[in-house]
């Protein structure tokens, strides 16, 4: 997590570091490139709905 200001004047908050993915982000990422070396189709569309809807709950608030 780092703080970022957001427009002018405004006061900085906390958002998750850009350059530092969360463990989960990783785990999900990583599931799914495996799935998709192993031709597993179904794991991979299963964990890339997973890796939306993490990504909306988790990191768009």
């Amino acid at each position: 997590m780092t703080h970022m200001p957001f427009g002018v004047g405004a006061r900085p908050a906390l958002v998750p570091n850009p350059r530092v993915p969360c463990a989960a982000c990783t785990r999900i990422t990583e599931a799914r490139r495996a799935a998709e070396r192993a031709g597993n189709c179904k794991r991979v569309e299963l964990l890339r709905r997973e890796g939306l809807r993490h990504g909306d709950e988790v990191h768009r608030g």
